[in-house]
């Protein structure tokens, strides 16, 4: 086993074998069952962002963008081109339905770099397809983060 392994649990929802990391039991790390659907993308390798819907967003000077770095454990990057709201959009196709007693779990890994926090505009999460989601998003289940909340 790999380090921090040993830290990992498991248990039975709705007949899925779920296993979590010891002290984050909401913190699902893999799941396995006959009605266990996974979608992965690290966004490294030969992954990339083919077949995600992208928008980018600039009114003004400079040009929003995305580029794949290679970075361990696969990482994109997403520059916003300089002026109020501008940015950078990636969505994949919907595939997936919210319905009562079937459990829907989002992860991600993320972080901001070279801008104060309450400047940033983020959704990350399930949504229906829109390409302006920061200012018309209805319907998802999702993380926002809007200008000037810090939190």
């Amino acid at each position: 086993m790999g380090e921090g392994m040993a830290n990992v649990h498991s248990r039975y929802e709705n007949g899925q074998l779920i296993f979590w990391e010891a002290g984050q039991r909401q913190r699902i790390v893999d799941a396995i069952g006959p009605n266990v659907v996974k979608y992965i993308n690290d966004f490294g390798g030969d992954q990339g962002i083919e077949n995600w819907i992208e928008t980018a967003v600039s009114a003004g000077s400079g040009t929003s963008s995305m580029m794949s770095r290679a970075e361990t454990g696969g990482i994109i990057r997403l520059d916003a081109a300089g002026n109020d709201n501008d940015g950078y959009q990636i969505q994949k196709l919907a595939g997936f339905v919210a319905t009562d007693n079937d459990p829907i779990y989002f992860g991600c890994r993320w972080e901001f770099s070279g801008a104060a926090a309450t400047a940033i505009d983020v959704i990350i999460g399930l949504a229906s397809e829109d390409t302006s989601a920061i200012a018309g998003l209805t319907d998802g289940i999702y993380f926002c983060m809007r200008d000037g909340a810090a939190t």
